[in-house]
């Protein structure tokens, strides 16, 4: 973020995964309804999705903006290379160990940076994140952590903020 133009900046959170579970049409709706007040079970224009890989790629369409969840059953970059540079030993091993990932994208539309990242913090966090060890903001080339505060920043209303970047 620091220093880069917005047209450069890579609009996604990762959440990284210990064990991965399919993400199937109807979860993935429900998941959704509950971010968008029921919008996409009530079909309401602009609110639709397209399954690319069902269970593992969709296409969101909402508020103007259109996003790419992606759910895969592998590890999202070498686990143990990436560990190597985290001190948190806890972290490291939980990240060399991961098996699996959800992220959410921005992909188009006209909004403030802002609102892109909590549009995305907030979609992700509506999510199925049982298994999540930790999230990774490529933009940032930060993991941190999974807990509570965490969470309670992807589902707030200043997500980058509010996991301490400005």
């Amino acid at each position: 973020m620091a220093g880069e133009s917005e047209s450069e900046t890579f609009f996604s959170i990762i959440a990284l995964l210990s064990k991965h579970s399919p993400l199937p049409e109807l979860e993935l709706v429900e998941c959704l309804d509950v971010y968008s007040d029921g919008k996409f079970s009530r079909e309401e224009p602009g609110h639709f999705y397209a399954a690319v890989i069902p269970e593992l790629q969709y296409l969101v369409f909402m508020k103007g903006c259109g996003l790419t969840i992606h759910n895969y059953a592998h590890q999202y970059f070498d686990g143990p290379e990436v560990a190597t540079h985290i001190s948190d030993s806890s972290l490291a091993n939980a990240v060399a160990h991961h098996t699996g990932w959800i992220s959410v994208d921005w992909t188009h539309g006209e909004a403030e940076v802002k609102d892109k990242w909590d549009t995305i913090g907030n979609v992700l966090a509506h999510l199925p994140l049982d298994h999540c060890i930790g999230i990774f903001i490529p933009d940032e080339g930060i993991v941190m952590p999974i807990h509570e505060g965490v969470r309670a920043a992807l589902g707030g209303s200043d997500v980058m903020s509010d996991l301490g970047f400005s």
